[in-house]
């Protein structure tokens, strides 16, 4: 998985892989070696090439607040094969929008029903991985059209999850 990671005003590149034994990390092409741990809500326990970090994560409107020995971070995490076809991430030009799964995992909870309206930013499905549970917003605000995972279902990458159609098509 590929990913463009701003934080305080710096972009870089990360791409993350899983192995056998857990999680590579390359960032900016270098390789590191990773583990993460959700040890509260919001808080993660990081080992990054043996050294170790507390992290408190909390959403904001803009992306993400990220807290580490007493710094504040603003940080924005973009995805970029997760918005490809689909107008830069809102809906795209037919009003139609699938929203894929940005990791593999295991869906843990379906928060909407077919023909729910959703609102920009409101969760539609809970995916678990690295024993993380994260949240899949919805892009732009819709109305479900189809819910294509069931609860207790692996996924892989880039398997769709939900599809959305635009408000034009609500009527």
């Amino acid at each position: 998985m590929k990913f463009q990671v701003t934080v305080a005003g710096e972009q870089r590149n990360v791409e993350l892989v899983r192995g056998c034994d857990g999680w590579q990390c390359a960032l900016e092409g270098r390789s590191r070696r990773v583990d993460v741990t959700e040890v509260a809500p919001g808080v993660l326990s990081v080992l990054l090439d043996g050294q170790s970090f507390t992290l408190r994560v909390e959403r904001a409107d803009d992306g993400y607040r990220v807290y580490s020995h007493g710094a504040e971070l603003p940080a924005t995490v973009e995805n970029p094969r997760r918005w490809q076809g689909h107008g830069g991430g809102a809906l795209g030009r037919s009003g139609r929008s699938e929203v894929t799964a940005p990791m593999p995992g295991k869906v843990v909870r379906i928060l909407v029903t077919e023909k729910q309206a959703v609102e920009s930013g409101q969760g539609l499905v809970v995916v678990e991985a690295m024993k993380m549970q994260n949240e899949i917003p919805s892009p732009a605000a819709g109305v479900v059209e189809s819910v294509r995972v069931q609860e207790g279902e692996t996924v892989e990458h880039g398997k769709v999850l939900i599809v959305l159609a635009g408000k034009e098509q609500m009527h």
